[in-house]
């Protein structure tokens, strides 16, 4: 499950690269559209662990980013931004390309007290491609949005107050009901929303067995919904296409505060991450048997696996690295860092998937000066990118440096993802 010493070696060796380089030669100039993206993209960055390798794209935005989702129709990855605690007064929904990763629009959330200038901050996200929409929570006001797709006009802002600290959120793509979780109520629920009729209240669906709700994934073959609790050792599964029957599982004593949770589709395993011990639990969705418990990184936050590669990616926001996993084997392929820069901390906090292969990547570190001060990175991850080690460009053309760059602790400002009352 683990590395062996040359493979450690190797990877130190390549994190020194990342860490020497704040932008990287080779990787093409591309022309941002939005104020909040860095003229020059951070570059192509390489590196694997066994057979696997994997290639790293990155591009600089400000800081405060917490989740993407990926659109097929618009070809975009669309990505949150909220800074600090209340009040909120700086976050953005951004759109950008999915191949260029070039910033294609942004918005800010309206303003919702003019006293403070506090917005209506954006954390979690999905895409509702069917009927165009974006989902987002917001978690500071207990509400979530809906913004355009194609334009990233506001929709729909649902009331404040409505859904208990408003986590994430997932679409069925066959019905376009929006399922939104809420990790800090007395008892497990989650809101349905009807992707249809955005006037129409919520439906409360209630989990019994769980404390809470926090991350949550769908198959959207079947349209079963799964959850984790963050307050007992406990995920679920939801059958939204059969009345919401509620299917519990028991993940054993290691478990203290799952957050992170993805299902495997092809092999019907349900991998729950757990943040206070650092480990992934996975049990299979028949029988509710844990099949494989191990130590994946310390501060274990989210998980997606991805159904093109048969790869279960995991954000491991302490240890400052994203580790990957063949869901089949069960086998460690990649250990990765969420952007340049891996020695200075990286605390990646989220990744999603496009369904051909690609994943993306958010991390929350922001140098304080230099070469992308202030910003957080996108990164695009691609499996089999090239060869171990290998950079884009000659290294002659690395430029930057480490000189004034000072390592920030993990920001305080993401109640969605930071705290372990999320």
């Amino acid at each position: 499950m683990y590395a062996s010493p040359s493979r450690i070696a190797g990877r130190r060796a390549l994190a020194g690269l990342f860490a020497a380089a704040m932008v990287v030669g080779g990787g093409s100039a591309l022309s941002m559209s939005a104020a909040n993206a860095q003229e020059n993209p951070l570059g192509q960055i390489t590196g694997s662990i066994g057979a696997t390798q994997f290639a790293q794209e990155c591009v600089a935005l400000d800081a405060g980013l917490y989740q993407t989702a990926y659109s097929e129709t618009e070809n975009a990855v669309f990505v949150t931004r909220s800074v600090g605690r209340p009040p909120v007064t700086e976050s953005t929904l951004t759109k950008v390309d999915a191949d260029s990763l070039e910033v294609l629009d942004s918005v800010d959330p309206a303003v919702n007290d003019e006293a403070s200038g506090a917005r209506t901050a954006v954390y979690g996200v999905a895409v509702d491609d069917a009927n165009g929409l974006v989902w987002t929570t917001n978690t500071r006001d207990n509400t979530v949005a809906v913004y355009d797709a194609k334009t990233l006009d506001l929709v729909k802002q649902f009331d404040a107050g409505l859904v208990d600290h408003a986590r994430d959120v997932a679409v069925d793509p066959e019905t376009g009901k929006a399922y939104v979780s809420a990790p800090t109520t007395d008892s497990g629920v989650i809101y349905e929303f009807d992707g249809t009729d955005l006037d129409a209240e919520p439906t409360v669906i209630e989990l019994p067995e769980l404390a809470n709700t926090v991350s949550l994934d769908l198959d959207p073959a079947t349209g079963a919904l799964y959850t984790v609790d963050l307050g007992g050792p406990h995920a679920a599964k939801v059958d939204t296409r059969n009345d919401n029957e509620v299917t519990t599982y028991n993940l054993g004593d290691s478990v203290e505060a799952a957050s992170g949770v993805t299902i495997d589709t092809e092999n019907g395993n349900i991998w729950a991450i757990d943040q206070t011990t650092g480990s992934a639990v996975v049990v299979n969705e028949e029988s509710g048997e844990v099949v494989e418990n191990f130590e994946t990184g310390e501060g274990a936050l989210n998980a997606k696996y991805d159904d093109a590669s048969g790869l279960v990616y995991v954000s491991n926001r302490t240890a400052n690295n994203i580790t990957v996993y063949d869901a089949t084997t069960f086998e460690q392929v990649g250990d990765l860092p969420a952007g340049p820069n891996a020695e200075l901390g990286q605390t990646p906090n989220h990744v999603s998937v496009d369904g051909k292969g690609n994943a993306f990547s958010v991390n929350k570190f922001a140098p304080e000066e230099g070469e992308g001060a202030g910003k957080n990175q996108l990164c695009r991850i691609t499996p089999d990118g090239g060869p171990l080690g290998s950079v884009t460009g000659s290294l002659d053309e690395l430029t930057g440096s480490l000189e004034g760059i000072s390592e920030q602790a993990p920001a305080e400002d993401a109640p969605a993802e930071d705290a372990p009352a999320a």
